[in-house]
């Protein structure tokens, strides 16, 4: 079994001006902690052997960033784009025993794109793009610096009506 414990903050700004807003957010550093305990059990014919292990084990991560703007150049279209960095590769552990299964962490990026165009007051037709990259590389992996990416393309409508959005 497993309890994990841990606290980071997350401090932002944004700055709007006529057509355009402009973000930022970090995380703070944060310790994420984990403490554990098993219990291994081997039956043969003759007898039965139990023996429990416990432990508390400790991931250090550092100062990520979140970066973005939004551009309104018209009333009926907006553009935003933003580029997320948590640099996991900076990664402190400090484990309670010996962990032969652990594997480095490498960098998270994330860029995402979207455009919402409003035809009508009524009407906002969206589309999106986001790539996004796994902080773990594979076994076999012929790149070990960066994790895998996963890309998505995403479309959508929103309607508006008297009491909300669908």
């Amino acid at each position: 079994s497993s309890s994990f414990k841990g606290f980071n903050a997350d401090i932002g700004i944004q700055l709007k001006l006529n057509n355009i807003s402009v973000g930022a957010n970090i995380t703070t550093p944060y310790t994420l902690e984990r403490s554990w305990s098993n219990i291994s059990s081997v039956s043969t014919s003759a007898h039965l052997t139990s023996s429990g292990q416990s432990g508390t084990d400790k991931m250090k991560v550092p100062l990520a960033y979140r970066i973005g703007i939004s551009i309104t150049p018209v009333r009926q279209f907006r553009a935003s784009f933003d580029y997320e960095s948590i640099p996991y590769s900076s990664n402190t552990f400090d484990f309670s025993n010996d962990n032969a299964a652990h594997r480095e962490w490498v960098d998270l990026n994330s860029l995402r794109f979207g455009v919402e165009y409003k035809p009508w007051s009524f009407l906002s037709l969206l589309a999106g793009y986001k790539n996004v990259s796994q902080e773990f590389v594979p076994d076999g992996a012929a790149i070990r610096d960066r994790g895998p990416t996963a890309e998505s393309y995403t479309m959508g409508a929103s309607l508006y009506v008297l009491f909300g959005r669908f």
